[in-house]
């Protein structure tokens, strides 16, 4: 599939998170780029304020990386307490592994909670059975086939609400908050905990030129999408860059609905009404991006 008519799949999650597939794809002949679209960065944990998983219910992670960040913020405080209280919470000091480089330790709770530990996507669900080890949770997460968002996991906790009196949601420091909406309806008390920040990648010099290679000789891309903010943050940048024209022969491959519609929003802003780009949803696993890029590929 190699040559200047051959796509290049552009894979755009965080930076170490694209590697696996990349190794699926170029084994199948396919040319890869690697562009993240944002940085994850663990959020700064508040000593006094900090969000402890037994006072609550249930505790839901929206992401893995929430989860792992989570673990690197109570990392974080227990590197000061262990100083006495005369340690600074700053990123690399009190643990020196990222989140991506934690091991899933298990936290030790006091009494019978959280009773539920939930998860949105598979992944999740995976590292939370590890990390439930020493608090004997019950993991609830969407089942297989079932739409791996907010809604789906809502369908999920709505039989065990009688047992929620509390909920502690650890998420990113902006996003979606349409199930913490649905609990607070529900009558739960709801706390929302930020465990990382998004923050947009700045593409190096050498990531801008071949860019603009790509779009001058018009190749075709096959950008691949996972997040709205991954979205935004990809047509600032092209923007800035003046290299808009390299939609001009690009097909996507996006995870959920919402992100399709949001491309779809910046590329009506770019491109014009009439602009209709071929997007193509899969599963949010390696094998099922994979899949879905070889098929669009073709």
């Amino acid at each position: 599939m190699r040559g200047l008519d051959s796509p290049l799949v552009v894979l755009t999650r965080p930076e170490g998170k694209n590697a696996p597939l990349a190794a699926v794809l170029q084994a199948k002949g396919l040319m890869v780029f690697d562009l993240p679209a944002l940085q994850i960065h663990p959020a700064q944990p508040d000593p006094v304020g900090f969000s402890a998983l037994e006072n609550f219910d249930l505790v839901v992670f929206v992401s893995r990386i929430a989860l792992t960040s989570y673990q690197w913020q109570q990392a974080q405080l227990l590197g000061a307490s262990a100083m006495g209280g005369k340690g600074t919470a700053v990123l690399g000091q009190a643990s020196a592994r990222t989140p991506l480089q934690m091991s899933f330790e298990p936290t030790r709770s006091q009494g019978h909670r959280p009773k539920y530990l939930a998860a949105v996507g598979p992944s999740t669900a995976v590292a939370l059975a590890q990390f439930n080890q020493g608090l004997s949770a019950r993991i609830l997460a969407p089942p297989q086939g079932a739409s791996h968002d907010s809604e789906g996991l809502w369908q999920v906790l709505q039989p065990h609400l009688p047992e929620i009196q509390s909920a502690l949601i650890v998420r990113g420091q902006a996003g979606r908050d349409w199930l913490g909406e649905q609990l607070v309806r529900a009558g739960v008390q709801v706390v929302r905990h930020a465990s990382y920040a998004r923050l947009p990648s700045a593409w190096t010099p050498e990531q801008v030129l071949q860019l603009a290679a790509m779009a001058d000789r018009g190749q075709p891309t096959i950008w691949l999408l996972t997040s709205v903010h991954g979205v935004d943050a990809i047509f600032d940048q092209l923007r800035r860059h003046q290299l808009l024209k390299v939609m001009a022969n690009a097909r996507f491959v996006a995870i959920h609905d919402r992100i399709a519609q949001r491309l779809k929003s910046q590329i009506t802003v770019c491109c014009g009404a009439d602009a209709q780009p071929a997007v193509t949803l899969c599963a949010t696993d390696n094998a099922s991006m994979a899949d879905a890029l070889v098929a669009v590929a073709r």
